[in-house]
């Protein structure tokens, strides 16, 4: 990820629809408190995510944090994960300096993750204000923005249902747990699987029982949440092909050479010439275009960045007469798409139509 400075901004009207943001994209940041000592997206595959963009001068971000502690207590056992990244600190020593002094956030309080990620850019997105939280189901793609918690807590719960962590029940696989840890982690779940045959055929040959069956309720986990991933998948077809074809992929990149993969990727391969879903593509890739503009807008001898402040406006007429021309393209040609509902927002929070 490019640590190119950028205002921060997000509104509510990123809803449900707004698939077009994975989780792998944005920079997790450098770690601050946690239960994990290094941390990257791809340490999430497979898993629920709610990502909190914050400050340590945010009082509003602050006064969250108890409420995310609740949903990460009542969820963090079935694949559900909070990241709280720290974005008003010129250097993450100033976030270092405010856990140690400020008493709530001194001790055990709070036990999700803690990051900094300073001002790094998120494609696709242009954030002027804190805070922001964003939710990622376990395919990595995002389900909803800035909603009420008792909203993300309803989206969260859904979201479990297709979690990799349903493969098994907690405690129902001991002697088997290194190889149930693997597959949940959603990284070679082919090879892992095979793994797992070559156990369970040792085990038929020795008579372990106990063994078999945990070899079985492993093999059966995956085909059924692969199964269940693919059925949601092909019933929403007509009402979110986006949310569709990500369902898919995941099936189809998790299990190559399986029935249910091959299934899903020839299911896959059709969504992708749905002519809305192409729409939605092009949208999304016009939009990042205008966010990559934004970043290279130029902040004024003061270091503002305010697209109100005079002479920020002058010293940038240029840019910003680009990046309406832009806007009002991406608006005319993929309305009705979530980049365009953005794009709207983009164009009225830079006033792009005073622009000559």
């Amino acid at each position: 990820m490019r640590g190119i400075s950028v205002l921060l901004m997000l509104t509510a009207l990123l809803s449900a629809k707004a698939w077009a943001l994975t989780l792998d994209e944005i920079d997790i940041g450098e770690q601050i408190r946690g239960p994990h000592p290094t941390l990257t997206a791809s340490d999430f595959t497979g898993k629920v995510v709610l990502v909190d963009f914050w400050g340590i001068r945010c009082v509003p971000c602050i006064a969250k944090m108890p409420a995310w502690q609740e949903l990460y207590n009542k969820y963090r056992f079935n694949g559900f994960h909070i990241v709280a990244l720290e974005r008003q600190g010129k250097t993450n020593g100033e976030a270092f300096e405010f856990f140690s002094k400020t008493t709530a956030f001194a001790g055990n309080n709070y036990q999700f993750q803690f990051t900094y990620s300073g001002r790094t850019m998120i494609p696709g997105r242009h954030i002027p204000f804190l805070p922001v939280t964003l939710l990622f189901n376990s395919d990595g793609y995002m389900l909803g923005a800035d909603l009420k918690v008792e909203e993300f807590e309803a989206k969260i719960k859904d979201a479990l249902t297709e979690a990799l962590d349903t493969i098994s029940k907690p405690g129902e696989v001991g002697r088997l747990a290194p190889l149930e840890e693997r597959l949940k982690s959603g990284k070679n779940m082919m090879e892992t699987l095979s793994d797992v045959v070559r156990v369970k055929k040792k085990a038929i040959e020795a008579n372990d029982t106990k063994v078999i069956a945990e070899a079985t309720i492993l093999l059966k986990g995956v085909f059924d949440w692969a199964n269940r991933k693919f059925d949601r998948a092909m019933a929403e077809k007509e009402k979110a092909p986006m949310m569709c074809l990500m369902r898919l992929k995941t099936v189809a990149r998790s299990l190559p050479g399986t029935d249910i993969g091959d299934r899903a990727a020839k299911a896959a391969e059709e969504m992708e010439n749905d002519a809305r879903i192409a729409k939605e593509f092009k949208a999304n890739k016009a939009l990042r275009d205008i966010v990559t503009l934004i970043s290279d807008l130029k902040s004024t001898a003061a270091d503002n960045r305010d697209p109100n402040d005079p002479e920020f406006r002058k010293i940038n007429a240029a840019a910003l007469k680009t990046m309406k021309d832009s806007c009002i393209l991406l608006l005319n040609v993929c309305p009705e798409t979530e980049a365009a509902a953005h794009t709207q927002l983009i164009f009225d929070d830079f006033r792009l139509k005073e622009v000559n």
